[in-house]
């Protein structure tokens, strides 16, 4: 059997190869039986001749074949840019030998991000189960942290339940690690907001981002709490604070102009300079409001600057006025919003 394992969520990819690496036989006899190539160094017939060898003391082969797709991705145009180890042509040509794959060998390509018009993609895809492994929405994120608690024998209290979330996003790695953590630490007690805030390896920056984004995403007790927070154990300046909540605001406008504009979300990557979850959390954050209300929250940024320079007001007390400003909606009536996609 053929797989294309395609998207950015390398933990559910890693546990359904697992899964056919458990199918291979006893453990014992996998080393002899699980081929492991990077695409950048894979030949053609080297594929093919490790794929028709049958398994030896196994009932399965199994061929895993990583990077090889994201190789033949959409590229810039141009004399630098940089082009894969061989025409896409010589990856087609071997669909059929492929198609023809005793049943006993299974071929899994796996990838991060692959472009819809990849032609190894479009080749491979009639012969193969194509499955993609996209980070998980909130909903099916909680679900999976409730399930991954339940097994573990982890309770949390529903504010370090959405915390912990909040300062790892989806990143179900990171999640798992920090559950074996918590799991250790709490040993048996609920988890509160305090045992995540003192034990997730999040950096400082993570724990500025978290407040951020109960700014931008307008829930005011949630931002002046986690404000009041980096302050208090000096994490953060007010003025450090005040510098990320400007630089969102400027990507959240960014953002939308670019999506008006009608430029792929590829290409919007690339020129924010964001990748995966930080890119969506932007481009989900900019959906919320209207083109005038960013220029609004734009605009207190600048004056909540000014009244800082001026001496109007000081560091501290600028920053929570504004957050307690930006975190309620502006009055004006949004204009349509740009065609998102």
């Amino acid at each position: 059997m053929i797989y294309l394992f395609i998207g950015p969520d390398a933990f559910s990819q890693r546990k359904a190869v697992d899964e056919l690496k458990s199918a291979v036989g006893t453990p014992d006899s996998r080393d002899a039986n699980v081929s492991l190539f990077q695409g950048a160094t894979l030949s053609p017939a080297e594929l093919v001749s490790s794929a028709q060898a049958m398994p030896f003391l196994a009932e399965k082969r199994l061929i895993i074949v990583d990077g090889l797709l994201r190789l033949y991705n959409e590229r810039a145009r141009g004399p630098n840019a940089r082009k894969p180890p061989r025409e896409a042509s010589e990856w087609e040509a071997v669909v059929d030998a492929l198609r023809g794959l005793p049943p006993t060998t299974d071929v899994v390509f796996q990838d991060a991000e692959v472009t819809p018009r990849n032609p190894v993609l479009a080749a491979f895809s009639p012969i193969a189960d194509v499955q993609r492994f996209d980070p998980l929405p909130p909903d099916r994120l909680r679900r999976w942290l409730d399930e991954q608690s339940r097994q573990r024998g982890i309770v949390f209290s529903p504010a370090a339940q959405t915390l912990l979330v909040d300062l790892v996003g989806p990143d179900l790695w990171t999640l798992h690690n920090e559950l074996e953590k918590l799991a250790l630490y709490a040993h048996g007690r609920t988890v509160s907001e305090d045992d995540v805030t003192n034990l997730v390896a999040a950096t400082r920056e993570v724990r500025i981002f978290g407040a951020v984004d109960a700014v931008v995403e307008r829930n005011a007790s949630l931002a002046l709490r986690r404000l009041q927070a980096l302050l208090t154990r000096g994490e953060a300046e007010p003025i450090q604070v005040r510098a990320m909540l400007a630089r969102q605001a400027r990507l959240m406008l960014l953002a939308q102009e670019l999506v008006r504009a009608g430029v792929p979300q590829q290409e919007i990557a690339g020129r924010l300079g964001l990748n995966r979850y930080p890119l969506q959390k932007t481009l989900d954050q900019a959906r919320r409001y209207s083109w005038s209300q960013l220029v609004w929250l734009h605009d207190k940024l600048l004056k909540a600057d000014i009244a800082t320079k001026t001496g109007a007001l000081d560091e501290e007390t600028a920053l929570e006025v504004l957050v307690a400003e930006l975190s309620s909606p502006p009055r004006q009536a949004p204009p349509p919003s740009p065609t998102w996609r």
